[in-house]
């Protein structure tokens, strides 16, 4: 056989339960009370120092949790059900042990009756931790300001000859009527003309008009408009006709008085000009007549021509046939001669200039009425012109019949009254409204006015309907009940407190949203502000007695536990009232409805878990993740209902095919880590903004998880356990994205049948690379790993066993505290475990190392108690929660430099506390006393490696095992072997009683061989130490005979 030797580098692997030929170099059997450290190797466990006995009265059953605030100031807190069916609150300064007053205030004490203290939760923000009960189920309570019956009238527009109606409407039978309104109008004669006025237009003007019809046809108003042009009116006149010659038809010119007789020569012509009368007009004619010779002296004439010089016209016209007479000279003879119109020509056309008056008429509707329907007509005198109105078309709407009505004409125009005024129309309307009586003469309504508004309310406060009237299309006032449609209608003057909705859409209420009226001087109705609004009349808080309380730290150090309520401060601060601004509560909806700003999901339903990310408080509830506003904390409400913003709260579902329950939650660097109990979920967002529109949740793994514990961060991922009816696995996620599927990986793989089901205790140390898990038993199961970059170097299970059950176990920072259930008084204990050991304040100085004896519970003299028994014995008595029964005494001996004495004493009991009597001389100076614990390395068999692979076939037989130690003191190791009796090996350093003068206990480095001489597979090697003394085992080797025979079974 030929000689071999194996090393193993380090014992860093921890606890594997896998066969000992696959175990990994580094990996053990067990490994009880110890640290793996890559720097010392695998050395024994922090010690615990004692602070003191919390109480004895607290049921073992408490649900126990940290108040961390800093670096300063931690408290621990416990919850527990009493016999009497009502639960209690207490806290404890976690480095002093001493109860902290905790005032209830209030029925918060009954919010913590729980039936599973599984079910108690909690999260410290600051001065604050909140406590949650998962059984509670959270309501709603509590309404905004009752929605008030009342209605605003707006004057919009003002007009003459107006009037502006108000129709109290019947609303007890809620049968509304089909009421028909004008919508278009017609006039006629819609045009005409007036002629011989020379263009007086004497019918032109505008005139309003309000009239009634026949039966229910009322309040028709309308404007007739005449207007006149005078036009210009052009005739043409014809040519009149006139003489142009005549002819004689009758008697002889002789007597025509041409001149004295004889006068002439016979052959010379003479002349005459004769003018008469006829039915046509005047003639005048130039009568030519031939002297012939004499007549008895006289001349003889003959008739030569007649010449027409001179007419005018009157009567009938100019035409042939006209006869007239011409008298002789001295007009004896009437008719001497009569000549007749021959010819006559009509003179040139002319044209005659008059003026008419033309008129064109318009209708314009200024109020639609009531019960008008096409056709209907009625009939309106303007200047004594008389015009036929004519409906041409409708509309209609539903209302009810109304029961009072209430109107005011204006003027028919300035001449009868000057300027229209507003007011006049709102104090006429009021005065009609408080006029209007029930049958028992009693007053119905009562008004109040500012500017164009009026708002009206019974005067018993029933509800009532109106409908306005007045104007073209009845909008010179519009009544306000309730709802606006458009915020153009909201008036820009009202009376303070005045509540309207905004409904946006008909089809939807999704946008609408509420408004009240906040007046710029109080209460004082004037201008002002319309701001949005809560929904009169609805729920709008959140029930705070159903909510998480709060636990706070009060400035004199005492605590107080309450809902979040104004009620409950107010208790909590002596009755006073607070400032507004300085009250903490459950913010209520401010705006909206219950569509707009619908209740947190939670409401209805449990609160499982709570948690603070992105600065927001958050909770989960079934499969809904609920968080607050950024900064307001206890508002789960928007502030708008009208637009998003990314400070409202994110209430999102996360959804899958399972159902998914969520548990907890987990706030990383890559999004919120959302577990259930059949997935996990990462919530985030690829936006700088983290708000509802931007933020989604990802399905991102599919694991159990039915741990009652909290994930706990590992400082680079996140580690979660999971439990089965007998163990618990333990899962770790490295999350890289929202996009992408996160690494996961089962620490436990090798593990499988440690760690027990029903977890209650999941801590971590970031800073040290350190996971725990404990069950609620003495056990906590420790978890150890190294990363070099993104290469995990070590990672190794251990046990930590203590003198009493673990309730708590929470790290801050290097520094762990621990509460124990010490069931020798029933008490329970605190204690403090420092991962590094103080060297200010380590007693135990030791080449060039301080160290922190390792007894859990100690105790520094100073916090002992010395009694004188007798002259060579002092009694030290043990503060009360101190002892452990079966647990060893030490009392090391801090006084001689580096030289350590340690001594173990039996502890007595006076029936009060217990003591150990120990000689004086070893209390003469400094000293320490604590219990002592066991570490445990329990090595797996022996077979050789070769490429990481261990054979099976061809066992090596073992001679010694060496085991490397550095800064260690005693210890034993028990060698087990197939056939042999078990042999246990001390490992000794000076005994106390035999030392050298200052040598010390400890040595630096070490190598102690350990004779084995057995077959690897049928030899195990226990390693123990017991003492106060520190210990680290770095490494061990084995050397011995090994014989391949060839024939290989590498596994």
């Amino acid at each position: 056989m030929a000689a071999i030797s194996q090393k193993i580098p380090n014992l860093l692997g921890g606890i594997s339960q896998q066969p000992d030929p696959v175990k990994l170099a580094g990996q053990v059997v067990d490994a009880c009370n110890v640290s793996l450290d890559p720097t010392f190797g695998c050395k024994k466990r922090p010690p615990i120092k004692f602070l003191g006995q919390l109480a004895t009265n607290i049921p073992v059953d408490a649900h126990w949790f940290p108040i961390f605030r800093d670096s300063f100031e931690r408290y621990v807190g416990c919850i527990y059900q009493n016999t009497d069916g009502t639960a209690s609150l207490r806290v404890f300064n976690a480095e002093t042990s001493v109860e902290q007053t905790v005032n209830t205030y209030g029925s918060a004490a009954e919010y913590l009756v729980t039936d599973s203290r599984k079910s108690l939760h909690q999260l410290t923000i600051n001065d604050y931790t909140m406590i949650c009960n998962g059984e509670k189920v959270v309501t709603m309570s509590g309404s905004g300001t009752a929605a008030i019956e009342e209605a605003l009238v707006v004057v919009n527009e003002v007009g003459y000859n107006t009037t502006y109606g108000i129709d109290f409407l019947e609303t007890t039978n809620n049968q509304k009527v089909k009421v028909y309104r004008a919508k278009k109008l017609a006039i006629s004669p819609g045009s005409f003309e007036v002629t011989g006025d020379n263009g007086a237009c004497s019918l032109a003007g505008n005139q309003n008009f309000v009239l009634s019809g026949s039966g229910t046809q009322t309040g028709l108003g309308f404007s007739v408009l005449t207007n006149c042009t005078p036009t210009l009116v052009t005739t043409i006149v014809p040519g009149t006709f006139y003489p142009t010659a005549v002819s004689l038809s009758g008697g002889d010119v002789t007597g025509l008085g041409f001149g004295g007789p004889n006068n002439y020569g016979a052959g010379s012509y003479v002349y005459v000009s004769k003018t008469a009368t006829t039915s046509a007009g005047s003639i005048t004619i130039r009568i030519e007549a031939r002297v012939t010779g004499d007549n008895t002296g006289s001349n003889k004439l003959e008739f030569s021509s007649a010449v027409v010089t001179n007419y005018t016209t009157s009567g009938s016209s100019w035409r042939t046939g006209i006869s007239f007479d011409l008298p002789n000279f001295d007009n004896s003879i009437p008719n001497q001669a009569t000549f007749t119109v021959s010819s006559v020509q009509q003179g040139p056309t002319g044209n005659t200039y008059t003026y008419k008056s033309v008129y064109d008429a318009e209708v314009r509707l200024n109020q639609s009425g009531s019960n008008w329907r096409v056709g209907d007509s009625v009939t309106a005198t303007l200047n004594g012109k008389t015009y036929t109105i004519t409906v041409e078309e409708e509309t209609f709407g539903y209302g009810y019949d109304a029961v009072h009505s209430a109107s005011y004409t204006t003027a028919v125009d300035s001449s009868t009254s000057g300027p229209l005024n507003v007011s006049d129309i709102v104090q006429g309307l009021e005065t009609q409204i408080l006029a209007i009586t029930d049958s028992a003469g009693a007053q119905e309504y009562t008004v109040d006015t500012i500017g164009n508004v009026l708002r009206i309310k019974r005067t018993d406060s029933a509800g009532f309907n109106l409908q306005c009237r007045g104007g073209t299309t009845n909008n010179a006032l519009y009544g306000v009940k309730s709802e606006v449609s458009d915020i153009s209608r909201l008036p820009a003057q009202c009376i303070p407190g005045v509540t309207l909705k905004i409904r946006n859409t008909s089809e939807a209420a999704a946008d609408d949203y509420f408004v009240v009226f906040e007046g710029s001087e109080g209460e004082i109705p004037g201008t002002g502000t319309w701001i949005e609004t809560v929904k009169p009349g609805i729920v709008t808080d959140i029930n705070a007695s159903t909510m998480p309380h709060v636990l706070i730290r009060e400035a004199n150090g005492d605590f107080s536990f309450r809902a979040l309520s104004k009620s409950a401060q107010i208790a909590a601060n002596g009755g006073v009232a607070l400032a507004e601004e300085d009250y903490l509560f459950w913010a209520g909806r401010l705006v909206g409805d219950t569509v707009t700003n619908p209740d947190p999901s939670f409401v209805g339903d449990t609160i499982r878990d709570m948690f603070f990310y992105m600065n927001r408080l958050g909770f989960l509830s079934s499969s809904d993740v609920i968080m607050s506003q950024p900064s307001d904390y206890y508002n789960f409400f928007s502030g708008s209902a009208i637009s998003a913003s990314d400070a409202d709260p994110i209430d999102l579902t996360a959804s899958s095919t399972k159902p998914s329950s969520l548990k907890s939650a987990l706030g990383t660097s890559k999004g919120l880590l959302l577990f259930a109990e059949n997935a996990q979920f990462l919530m985030g967002t690829s936006d700088i903004a983290f708000g509802p529109s931007t933020v989604k949740i990802t399905e991102i793994a599919n694991y159990a998880y039915t741990s009652h514990v909290r994930p706990v961060e590992s400082g680079v991922s996140v580690v979660f356990s999971t439990e089965a009816d007998t163990y618990s696995k333990v899962f770790e996620m490295a999350v890289d994205s929202l996009d992408n599927r996160p690494l996961v990986a089962e620490n436990t793989r090798i593990i499988p049948e440690l760690i027990p089901p029903d977890l209650t205790i999941a801590t971590s140390s970031p800073n040290n690379s350190f996971i725990c898990f404990g069950a609620g038993d003495e056990n906590l199961y420790t978890f150890k790993f190294y990363n070099e970059g993104n290469n995990r170097t070590i990672a190794g299970w251990a046990r930590w066993v203590f003198l009493g059950d673990i309730k708590l176990f929470e790290f801050t920072h290097d520094t762990g505290f621990v509460v124990m259930y010490n069931a020798t008084n029933t008490s329970h204990t605190i204690g403090r475990l420092e991962f590094l050991d103080d060297p200010d304040t380590a007693p135990i100085s030791v080449h060039g190392r301080k160290f922190v004896p390792r007894m859990d519970n100690y105790l520094f003299d100073s916090d002992v108690t010395e009694s004188t028994v007798n002259s060579t014995t002092t009694r030290l008595t043990l503060p009360s929660g101190f002892y452990v029964t079966g647990s060893t005494v030490y009392l090391l001996d801090a006084a001689q430099g580096n030289a350590i004495q340690y001594f173990s004493h039996a502890a007595a009991t006076d029936g009060t506390n217990y003591y150990i009597d120990v000689p004086t001389k070893q209390v003469a100076g400094s000293y320490l006393v604590g219990l002592g614990y066991q570490m445990k390395i329990e090595l797996p068999s022996f077979f050789v490696v070769e490429d990481k692979r261990s054979d099976r076939r061809n066992i090596p037989v073992v001679e010694n095992v060496y085991l490397d130690l550095h800064l260690s003191g005693s210890l034993d190791v028990l060698l087990k072997r197939v056939g042999y009796d078990d042999r246990t090996l001390s490992i000794e350093q000076p005994s106390a009683d035999i030392y050298l003068a200052n040598d010390p206990a400890i040595t630096d480095v070490h190598t102690q061989a350990l004779p084995v001489f057995c077959r690897g597979s049928q030899a195990s090697l226990t390693i123990t130490a017991d003492s106060p003394l520190p210990v680290s085992l770095s490494s061990y080797s084995w050397e011995g005979h090994y014989n391949n025979r060839g024939i290989q079974s590498i596994v």
